[in-house]
């Protein structure tokens, strides 16, 4: 009879053993420990010249909790993580989304959590199905998920930019009607403003004191917020500077032109509600089913995740489903 439970245990498979499942453990316990040590000894992100400089010449703003509350160290391995990504072109862009979408955490920060997530969903799956095909596809579908959670919160930024932006052209309209210049009609009209346009003006408000023009800095305002309204300002500020002339009065016709498209852009959401939906119901039915016959009789799906033929047509599948939900986001998107 022992002699029958050693032959069991010599032909159980290593990933189906205790062994393995203590190794898992482990190591998924190690990458959480890492997170929370990463998460409590990280320090407050260096200011770079603009925030130095912009503390002494553009209005006062409220601290950030975050940032005061973060410790004084960071680990040299994530500094010269972030050196080596430093001379990569995307790192720079990676930044400003993050920045942009208000992100707390810094660009390094995001990526090791990243990194570390898809690792640990990568072992366990591996370690659950025993194929390496699930583990590959969560080391790939983990940075593409951390990308479309960064672009949703950069686009619902940049919407409520838009939708903000009317009433406070108007504000600046009324200020220049009161007698301010266009500089100080701006500062007056961001002490009131809320995030993000308060943020975005403050730092046209920093440029134009450190001597870069003003059309120039709410250029890249409209550049850093996709908004072609802003384009409109930063041409109504050339034309003023050059010719004069009533701005006040261009700014409330800009203001209204910027409402109706607004207006238009939450109609077409509207519209587009359903086929947004669509996309995300269709897209997780194959996995969700998937998991669910894996639940209910996992010797069901054994050909396909345990044979060579069977892998190819779950990675075909897969890719299949996440080219068909792009193109059903890109086809819900319209742009005005």
């Amino acid at each position: 009879m022992s002699n029958l439970a050693l032959a069991k245990a010599a032909h159980q498979p290593f990933w189906s053993s205790t062994l393995a499942l203590a190794l898992v453990a482990g190591a998924c316990a190690l990458l959480v420990g890492l997170t929370v040590a990463l998460v409590l000894l990280r320090d407050a992100r260096r200011a770079g010249v603009r925030e130095r400089v912009g503390e002494f010449v553009s209005p006062p703003s409220a601290p950030d909790d975050a940032s005061a509350a973060a410790g004084p160290r960071r680990g040299r391995l994530l500094a010269g993580m972030e050196r080596s990504f430093e001379r990569e072109r995307w790192w720079e862009e990676f930044k400003e989304k993050l920045e942009i979408a208000r992100v707390e955490r810094p660009a390094i920060e995001v990526v090791y959590l990243t990194g570390g997530c898809s690792l640990a969903g990568a072992v366990l799956l591996f370690a659950l199905t025993g194929s390496p095909i699930p583990g590959i596809a969560a080391l790939i579908l983990g940075p593409l998920i951390a990308r479309a959670l960064v672009n949703r919160l950069l686009r619902r930024q940049r919407i409520l930019f838009a939708e903000q932006l009317p009433s406070h052209l108007q504000e600046l309209a009324a200020a220049m009607r009161a007698g301010h210049s266009i500089v100080s009609g701006i500062a007056l009209m961001v002490e009131g403003a809320s995030e993000p346009t308060q943020g975005e003006f403050q730092r046209v408000i920093a440029d134009e004191q450190l001597g870069m023009p003003l059309e120039d800095a709410l250029g890249s305002v409209a550049v850093r917020m996709a908004t072609q309204d802003m384009e409109q300002v930063s041409l109504v500020a050339e034309l003023h500077h050059q010719t004069g002339g009533n701005m006040a009065e261009v700014l409330d016709r800009v203001a209204d032109a910027v409402r109706e498209r607004a207006e238009l852009n939450r109609e077409l959401r509207t519209l587009t509600t359903q086929a947004r939906m669509s996309r995300w119901i269709v897209s997780s039915l194959p996995p969700l089913l998937l998991l669910i016959i894996y639940a209910l009789n996992p010797r069901y799906l054994s050909p396909l995740l345990h044979t060579e033929t069977g892998e190819i047509l779950l990675f075909v599948a897969g890719t299949m489903v996440v080219t068909g939900s792009l193109a059903m986001g890109r086809i819900a998107r319209i742009e005005v």
